[in-house]
């Protein structure tokens, strides 16, 4: 047979099967309805060999039709050989043992054909070589059905000693043939008639490339695919393409990668010029996208899996007139948010108790937007700042909520003596939204 790997031309001329076994033991051994142990010293005919003592075995290799099996019994070391013959009451048969190797046809026991005995009737260790006939059937022993055959000891005896054996073991080797061909592409099969035939072919496709199906025309976008990585790849640049319907060309689709080729999982969105028509790839009509790899990998990646109608989702929560705690006029005081880590946060600060009507009234002129009155209550919102440099005893900062987590401190603007704290014993109020959390 010629060999055929990735090469597209590889050409079979020829193909033959054959069924073998290297040497194990049988699957199972009865010796006069004794079960014995095939692995383990064993004596085939029990203590006392007289006719018409039976060994059964049972192996798949019985089941072979023309198989030639060979049954190696192995020698014994010399305690477990040294076994007198166990006459006792039973007579003695006299005359060299005479074996009749016997296999079941469906109808009963029948000669099986032996081709070789080289353990003299079994009374050295050796081989003895058997084939087994095209009619050979399963049938039950001991309650146990299977492919068996038997050997029984029809006349003689065996003289001074019990044959014993070390172990047993089966090996065979079935007939060469010739098997029924067929190739099969996409779910559909073909069969074989003659020889020679190409089994493998090849695609016209020049680089790495994936083909993805949809059962639903295309259009527009974004289509969104989360691409979940076993194993990231090292990044290269990915070309997607979709078939044209009017000639049934390759064309480049508009896309957005965020899985950087494949180097990371992500979500890659296309969008489609047109709507696509459904084609014909791998023996299904699909609406084909494929996406071709046309540098390659050094470290490929491995796709666990591609989900379509990707989107981002945040699990946030809104959090409205939420009061964060009071001042007591002293500095550095720290105040807990309930929920980390805080987005775009409002804060806004009760000051009715440190303003004066003149300066409240400046400071609704100045950020009408940021002063609210509600009865007696003054609310200022105070703004973010990256850090405290150039501030001054007047402003009302933060630092910005990229700092922020659980807690805000009091002191809000200013350096040294000059830092300002809220002075009122009035709430801080913040009006936020916690950490998004990406499902």
């Amino acid at each position: 047979m010629s060999r055929a790997g990735r090469d597209p031309e590889s050409v079979l001329e020829d193909v033959t099967i054959t069924v073998g076994r290297s040497a194990t033991p049988p699957d199972a051994a009865i010796a006069n309805d004794v079960p014995l142990s095939p692995s383990e010293p064993l004596s085939p005919f029990g203590r006392t060999p007289q006719p018409p003592s039976t060994l059964y075995l049972r192996s798949a290799a019985f089941a072979t039709p023309e198989a030639s099996v060979d049954l190696t019994f192995e020698s014994a070391d010399e305690s477990a050989s040294d076994i007198d013959l166990d006459t006792g009451t039973v007579p003695v048969a006299t005359g060299p043992p005479t074996l009749s190797w016997e296999y079941h046809d469906g109808d009963g026991w029948t000669p099986l054909p032996v081709e070789t005995d080289g353990t003299d009737a079994l009374r050295t260790p050796g081989t003895v070589t058997v084939s087994v006939p095209a009619d050979a059937a399963a049938t039950t022993v001991s309650g146990h059905r299977g492919p068996w055959i038997r050997v029984r000891l029809v006349a003689g005896a065996y003289r001074d000693q019990v044959p014993t054996f070390g172990g047993l073991s089966v090996a065979f080797d079935g007939p060469e043939r010739t098997p029924r061909l067929a190739t099969a592409a996409n779910g559909t099969t073909a069969t074989v008639d003659s020889l020679p035939v190409r089994p493998f072919r090849g695609r016209a496709d020049a680089d790495r490339t994936l083909y993805l199906g949809f059962d639903a025309p295309l259009r527009g976008g974004p289509l969104s695919l989360l691409w979940s990585l076993a194993d990231a790849g090292d990044g290269t640049v990915l070309v997607w393409e979709r078939r044209r319907a009017s000639d049934g060309e390759w064309v480049a689709v508009e896309v957005d990668d965020r899985t950087g080729g494949l180097s990371a999982s992500g979500v890659v969105r296309l969008y489609v010029d047109g709507e696509t028509t459904a084609t014909t790839e791998f023996g299904e009509a699909r609406h084909w996208l494929r996406v071709r790899a046309p540098d390659g990998w050094d470290e490929t990646p491995t796709v666990a899996a591609v989900d379509p109608n990707a989107v981002r989702a945040s699990n946030t929560r809104s959090v409205t007139v939420e009061p964060l705690g009071s001042s007591d006029g002293r500095p550095n005081q720290r105040f807990e948010c309930p929920d980390a880590t805080v987005l775009d946060p409002d804060l806004w600060v009760e000051e009715s108790g440190r303003l004066a009507d003149g300066d409240r009234a400046a400071l609704q002129a100045e950020r009408p937007e940021d002063v609210e009155v509600e009865s007696e209550a003054v609310w200022v919102r105070w703004d973010e700042r990256s850090d405290f440099l150039g501030a001054g005893p007047d402003d009302r900062d933060v630092p910005d909520h990229g700092r922020l987590s659980a807690s805000w401190s009091s002191t809000c603007s200013g350096s040294g003596g000059d830092s300002q704290s809220v002075a009122s014993s009035r709430n801080w109020t913040s009006i936020a939204a916690v950490a998004p959390q990406t499902v």
